[in-house]
């Protein structure tokens, strides 16, 4: 959770207990030691309040103007901060919003990138039991072609445990994760359940933790189906939605699948409350009209209160067959970053205020994704491996395969390649500790930064505001 400092009331001192901050001796910092980090936000809340978020370790903190003035006085005369404003100055300090003169916070960003990288407790497995989908929206970025047809069967349970054990031993891991993604996972649920047996007895003999959670469309998780996945010890789900029922049911459609919006609501009610579902809305030029109705139909049927958080995301412009082209700009189907910033803001606001549980607008960690982090794979179903969930059923950007191991270094080496610092405008960038160079994949593909860039950039300033208002977010206790 991220901290919150009220630096007005009597709860500065409890909170430095709380956080384990410990005492600190009044600082006496000047010009020549101290100033404000690049990376602190600066939001206006009123004419007598204002918020600072601290990029470095996402943390917020709202104060009187006039205490802000006090301490940005001190450090310009470079004399000792007055005793009113010591324990703030000191909780500042420990946060990252003030640094050293001398601090060079692009290489601290650097080092915790790295480290976040390379270093996890857990493996992470993004497991693809078939490529077959039910549905065939049309900004996929996989290939329908494959879609349609049977794929290769999941690879045998036992290969693909051994793999996995192989995996945790080998790098020293007590926790496994899989995350179930395709395709269409559900269309596997017997394979699912197969390995599911398999590897959590493994787990259990080898004192390893498992958890697993899934990315499905949503239409076929029915009671019946939930209930399974829970026995599979599968307890968080995303679901996605394109907007109200007739543009949803435009947009989401397949071969038997008539009512695919309707589906989904009915399965979120019917989903027993210990399967935690998270819903994805996706954010285009022609649903900005669709997206409140879908709300108010949330609303409508209680089921806000049953997902444990929803999330607005831009499409993106990405085909496994159409490489060429990939991620340009199409102003009729994509929303640039800007664009979709401009949208976001009024999106948040309407969820929020109809009761939503909404996702951090920090937690967008874009660089450190899967296909950088070293205890992440993706597993496609005939063993192939790869590291972006994009190259998911994409044999050209595989690096090996379980039986094998690493067939194609080059496949691998060009994530572990991959740095914002090669970037100028990067390097420069405030927002450079929550974005990290943006979407690894769309830097590979050389996207404009149009695409690239973290929304946070153009409306951090509304956004941010938002959720410090509703106590959510960064602010949350």
């Amino acid at each position: 959770m991220r901290p919150w400092l009220d630096s007005n009331s009597a709860k500065l001192e409890p909170f430095t207990a709380r956080c384990s901050l410990g005492t600190c001796p009044i600082l006496k910092v000047g010009r020549t030691s101290m100033r404000f980090s690049k990376y602190v936000l600066e939001i206006p809340l009123d004419d007598d309040e204002v918020s600072l978020v601290g990029l470095h370790l996402r943390t917020a903190i709202t104060l009187p103007r006039t205490t802000l003035m006090v301490v940005r006085e001190a450090l310009e005369a470079g004399v000792p901060f007055e005793s009113s404003v010591a324990s703030l100055a000191n909780f500042m300090v420990r946060n990252e919003m003030l640094v050293p003169d001398d601090d060079d916070e692009l290489d601290r960003i650097a080092r915790r990138t790295i480290a976040a990288r390379a270093v996890s407790g857990t493996f992470t497995a993004i497991v693809v039991p078939t490529m077959r989908c039910n549905l065939r929206c049309h900004y996929c970025f996989q290939s329908h072609d494959d879609h349609g047809r049977e794929s290769a069967p999941l690879s045998s349970e036992s290969t693909l445990l051994a793999f996995l054990a192989q995996e945790l031993e080998q790098r020293n891991l007590n926790r496994l994760h899989v995350r179930w993604f395709g395709g269409e996972p559900l269309l596997a649920l017997d394979q699912i359940a197969r390995f599911s047996h398999e590897v959590v007895d493994y787990c259990e003999r080898a004192k390893k933790e498992y958890t697993a959670d899934i990315v499905t469309n949503g239409v076929l998780l029915t009671a019946d189906s939930a209930l399974r996945l829970l026995s599979y010890q599968v307890r968080h789900v995303q679901v996605t939605f394109d907007g109200d029922r007739t543009l949803h049911n435009r947009i989401r459609r397949g071969d038997g699948v008539a009512d695919s919006y309707g589906a989904i609501l009915e399965n979120i009610a019917s989903a027993p409350p210990e399967l935690k579902i998270r819903a994805r809305v996706h954010v285009a030029p022609y649903n900005l009209d669709a997206i409140p109705r879908l709300l108010d139909d949330l609303v409508a049927s209680g089921l806000h209160r049953k997902l444990q958080a929803i999330y607005f995301a831009p499409l993106f412009n990405y085909d496994q067959t159409s490489k060429g082209t990939a991620f340009e700009r199409q102003d009729r189907l994509f929303l640039t970053s800007r664009d979709f910033a401009h949208f976001q803001v009024p999106l948040h606001k309407r969820a929020l205020e109809m009761g939503f549980s909404m996702a951090d607008p920090l937690e967008a960690d874009y660089g450190v994704c899967t296909a950088l982090r070293e205890n992440t794979v993706v597993i496609n179903a005939d063993g192939t491996l790869a590291k972006c969930y994009m190259d998911a059923g994409d044999s050209v950007e595989s690096y090996g395969n379980i039986s094998e191991g690493i067939l194609n270094s080059e496949n691998l080496v060009k994530w572990r390649r991959q740095s914002f610092l090669k970037d100028s405008e990067c390097r420069e960038c405030t927002m450079a500790p929550v974005c990290l160079g943006g979407c690894s994949k769309e830097v590979q593909d050389g996207a404009d930064k149009a695409v690239i860039c973290t929304p946070l950039k153009y409306n951090y300033r509304e956004l941010l505001r938002l959720h410090l208002d509703d106590g959510l977010g960064p602010c949350a206790t």
